[in-house]
């Protein structure tokens, strides 16, 4: 099933919406009296598996590769915020079963609050599967690959305040 994406004029939410019919009865219910966006299907994104998680916004990020290594750019994310890493042409990493990733990255420490909680985990397939959660400043995302598909990875900013990141480093080894 196709989600659309939907987003009131005002107060930042976002919703799944199954079917564009539904569009009408939700703005009826949740936003009386306020004009509902409809924004085409995101690219990348088709299904959320993250439990309880609709993003405030989707940005794509295109890497700049350097002898093997993927380099994420440096970002400064809000809450609830979902960052999607590309590769050098906008698109995702083809994988095989057996394959490994490994997502290093680093934070800039907040002045705010102590700890600056990310999720990171992988779109396989326009699925955004579960993450798994960070709250240091650096840290190693790894992942072996299980099924062979079309793959992205993703932060998610899962702390009150904002998080700026440094480059990060996406390594794939590929095994035959």
């Amino acid at each position: 099933m196709a989600f659309l994406s939907v987003r009131a004029i005002h107060p930042n939410n976002l919703f799944w919406v199954p079917q564009r019919e539904d569009i009408e009865k939700i703005r009826d219910l949740y936003f009386p009296n306020t004009a509902v966006l409809v924004y085409r299907n995101n690219r990348i994104i088709t299904k959320i598996m993250e439990d309880n998680f609709i993003p405030s916004s989707i940005i794509e990020l295109e890497t700049k590769e350097k002898n093997g290594v993927y380099i994420s750019p440096e970002i400064i994310t809000v809450n609830g915020s979902l960052s999607v890493l590309t590769d050098t042409n906008g698109r995702g990493w083809e994988l095989k079963a057996g394959n490994s990733v490994e997502y290093v990255f680093e934070k800039y420490k907040s002045e705010v609050v102590e700890y600056q909680n990310i999720l990171i985990g992988y779109v396989k397939d326009g699925v955004l599967n579960p993450s798994q959660k960070f709250d240091q400043l650096k840290g190693n995302y790894n992942l072996t690959i299980e099924e062979s598909g079309r793959y992205y990875f993703y932060i998610i900013n899962a702390s009150s305040d904002t998080i700026a990141l440094k480059e990060g480093e996406l390594r794939l080894t590929k095994h035959n």
